[in-house]
This record gives C-alpha cells, structure tokens and sequence, in this order.
C-alpha cells in the first residue's frame, strides 16, 4: 500500500495498525458494556431511561473532550507551520 507523499514515514504495517485499533475498540467496547450493566442494577426499573440519558450524554461529552485535547496535543507536536520540520 503506497502512501501520499505528504504522509509520514514511521516504518508502522498499516493492517497492525488496524488490528491494534480493533482490539483497543473491543476492549473498550466491553469495559462499557459491564460498566453500565453494574451501575443500572441498583436502580429501578422507572429511574434506568433517565440514567440511561444523562450516561450517554457524559460518554459523548467526556469522548469530545478527549478528542479536542488529542488535536490540541498534535497541533502542539506539528507546529504552526502545519508540518514537522524534517530536515530537508
């Protein structure tokens, strides 16, 4: 698989990539599933559509948080020039 010029050379094998990222998305995936299932046990029955609500609501905004520190944290590692210097 050939990259764009513009893209960095870091030696990484595209499919490990993608096979690292399914296994992080599968653990997540599962750590949330019985994370909820442990919190609305205790809850009854009327009360579980609401906190069902107000949890999704904090998984998405704790989710966008992440993402906008991780884009703050490569913007900070590229530079303002929009590209690492690379020596050339």
């Amino acid at each position: 698989m050939e990259l764009p010029r513009s893209a960095p050379r870091t030696g990484l094998v595209p499919w490990l990539v993608a096979i690292a990222l399914f296994m992080e998305n599968l653990d997540a995936t599962s750590r949330l599933t019985s994370l909820n299932t442990l919190v609305y046990a205790d809850l009854p029955d009327e009360e579980v559509g609401r906190a069902g609500a107000i949890a999704s609501a904090a998984q998405q905004l704790s989710l966008s948080l992440g993402v906008a520190l991780a884009s703050l944290v490569v913007a900070w590692f590229i530079g303002p020039g929009g590209e690492r210097d690379r020596g050339e």
